[in-house]
């Protein structure tokens, strides 16, 4: 019997954690730029595993997938019911920076990127935001 327990416990503490996955779809209608890649307008599946706080974005349409790291935020209850993709905009380019996914009491913001640091540096207007709800 303690044999058997012993096993049972240690297959147990090697087995590995089902990962705990959220997704959501949306139409986002202009190209974007999320972790330093340009993906183009189009149906989007976006996933997020939140054992290891990774986004992956599945273009629909071109099958484009782009794995990058992403730290929870604040609680958003306005979004929470609906989910959203957030971008911040400096003029035509539009980056992606928050992921709110439908019934999620946690966001998650993107790591801002080279390139949208350069745009800050060089864009003389504050950046607007613009929000694609889930569908």
């Amino acid at each position: 019997m303690r044999i058997l327990f012993s096993a049972l416990l240690s297959m147990a503490a090697i087995s590995p954690l089902p990962a705990q996955t959220s997704s959501m779809r949306t139409n986002v209608p202009f190209d974007f730029n999320v972790a330093g890649k340009v993906l183009h307008a189009g149906s989007y599946r976006v996933e997020i595993d939140k054992r290891a706080y990774t986004a992956v974005i599945h273009n629909a349409t071109e099958s484009v997938s782009v794995v990058f790291a992403a730290s929870p935020a604040i609680r958003n209850e306005k979004v929470a019911a609906t989910g959203v993709l957030v971008f911040q905009n400096y003029g035509a380019s539009h980056f992606l920076r928050r992921i709110w996914l439908s019934g999620d009491v946690k966001g998650y913001v993107l790591p801002e990127t080279t390139r949208e640091r350069d745009f800050a540096r060089s864009f003389q207007a504050p950046p607007t935001l613009a929000e694609i709800a889930s569908r």
